[in-house]
């Protein structure tokens, strides 16, 4: 077992991985505080694997779920000899955590013009960044200037909208007569249905009135008819048995009309 003394070991925890060159190798087995202000973290590493004296240890980023893990590498410059067991990293070979929330929290702003798959691109670019991949820093540069030449752009447009809105300010300024004008036409259609309010009110009464009668009258005969229709043996069977009757009158009816015409007219 080993341990590392960092400054700040925030997000880490018992269990984590230990990795080298991002693969597995052992596990992180406790955690405490030192002097007041350091975190010291005891872990444990496979058997075939070996700690130097410029062995360096980092707490890395993992997910956007906030999980770490202890990465270690070896420094370019330093001690080469193998590390024995019990053996501690000191400080000035370790990098503590980072608070990424901070970084992400930057780049809201953002986050809310971006479809669901650029922010996942945006941010998976930030996480691979901060684990020292460094295609991932070169894209998440990219990404990052894409981004500000879109907004440019749209500063750009939004300037234009306010210039187009300042031409429209100016021309209603311009048209301050045609303004004044209609807004005192509106006024006086106002002022003459005021004026006329009270013939208004009795026109509505009237017709409320008027309405009242026919609903009367309706209930009135609604009962009449009703009889008429639902009686026994029934109004259509009447019809049906008077359908000669009704055929002749139908035929002769207009040289009935004819022959009173001419009478009226003699006359």
């Amino acid at each position: 077992s080993y341990s590392a003394i960092f400054s700040d070991a925030y997000g880490l925890r018992e269990s984590d991985d230990v990795r080298m060159a991002g693969v597995r190798v052992g596990r992180v087995e406790k955690i405490e505080l030192v002097n007041n202000n350091q975190a010291k973290v005891d872990f444990v590493v496979q058997n075939d694997q070996k700690l130097f004296g410029n062995t360096l240890a980092s707490v890395t980023y993992q997910n956007i779920v906030g999980q770490r893990y202890l990465a270690l590498s070896l420094g370019k410059t330093g001690d080469t000899n193998v590390l024995p067991g019990g053996s501690t990293i000191p400080l000035e070979r370790t990098d503590p955590s980072f608070d990424v929330t901070t970084l992400l929290n930057g780049y809201e702003p953002l986050f809310s013009t971006l479809s669901p798959e650029q922010a996942d691109n945006l941010t998976k670019g930030v996480i691979q960044s901060l684990q020292g991949d460094q295609a991932s820093i070169t894209s998440l540069v990219d990404q990052t200037s894409t981004l500000t030449k879109t907004f440019a752009g749209r500063d750009q447009v939004l300037g234009n909208v306010i210039t187009s809105l300042n031409t429209v300010t100016s021309n209603l300024a311009q048209q301050n007569d045609s303004l004044d004008k209609t807004i005192t036409n509106t006024r006086k259609v106002v002022a003459d249905f005021d004026s006329r309010r009270p013939e208004l009110v009795n026109s509505v009464g009237s017709l409320a009135q008027t309405l009242r009668r026919v609903s009367k009258i309706t209930d009135e005969v609604y009962p009449s008819l009703e009889e008429l229709i639902t009686r026994q043996p029934g109004f259509a069977k009447h019809m049906v048995q008077s359908e000669p009757k009704i055929a002749f009158l139908a035929g002769n009816l207009p040289l009935l009309l004819k022959g009173l015409a001419r009478l009226t007219g003699d006359g």
